[in-house]
């Protein structure tokens, strides 16, 4: 940038003499579809903000090529081919279960991290009642 300053104070011209300046404020674009792509995005209302449990749920639904969207109270899950509407209730059912096999899952791995101690000690030690 400085060659350019430089270049511009030593024609006595603004550095935006140097540049079309229309072309400054337009993006460029490698493919044209990306440009049709970021007009129709931008033509969509924004999204809202998700709750700790949408944003939990968001991440895991990404790992296996998902999205969850909010937008105006009702919500979307995306998917390669597509997208479409599901329902607060349904977003709920995927928390709810979601929340639900997790716990099955830490419980059976603290069983069976209490076990191995168990076999290994001798002793009989078992989850205190806050545990499970």
């Amino acid at each position: 940038m400085g060659q350019i300053v430089n270049l511009a104070s030593a024609l006595n011209i603004s550095i935006l003499h140097l540049f079309d300046a229309e072309d400054l404020n337009e993006p460029t674009y490698a493919d044209p579809d990306d440009k049709l792509i970021v007009e129709v995005a931008s033509s969509f209302p924004p999204l809202e903000p998700l709750t700790d449990e949408e944003a939990a749920i968001k991440t895991l639904l990404n790992s296996f090529g998902y999205d969850l969207i909010k937008c105006h109270g009702d919500y979307g899950l995306s998917h390669p081919n597509g997208i479409f509407t599901i329902s607060k209730s349904d977003v709920d059912d995927i928390i709810t279960t979601t929340v639900g096999a997790v716990k099955v899952t830490a419980k059976s791995l603290l069983i069976r991290n209490y076990q191995a101690l168990n076999q290994e000690t001798g002793w009989h030690i078992e989850p205190s009642p806050e545990e499970e």
